[in-house]
């Protein structure tokens, strides 16, 4: 925005050396720059926007992953842990049984 500024002010110094009609097309070409700028502005907030939501699917994602791996982690160590009491208690009941 700061070169368009510019612009201006030079079109401004230069209106007494300038044909009207050159000033007109001058003129009109800024506001065409101008309007482009802005319009480039909010398309790439626009973007900037949809990056940053698909960035929060991403991490809403892998969390949800991470903590469905935990819960599968904490079920195999149950059963593991579960396993071992019960294997442990077959083996004394067949000593006693010996």
């Amino acid at each position: 925005m700061p070169r368009l500024n510019k612009i201006a002010e030079l079109q401004d110094e230069l209106r007494e050396c300038v044909s009207p009609t050159d000033i007109k097309m001058s003129n009109q070409r800024l506001w065409l720059l101008r309007q482009r700028e802005d319009d480039l502005g909010r398309r790439l907030g626009c973007r900037e926007g949809e990056i940053s939501a698909a960035s929060l699917d991403r991490l809403n994602a892998f969390r949800e992953r991470c903590r469905r791996f935990g819960d599968w982690a904490d079920g195999i160590e149950r059963r593991l842990s579960a396993g071992k009491k019960s294997n442990g208690k077959m083996v004394r009941n067949r000593i006693q049984l010996l």
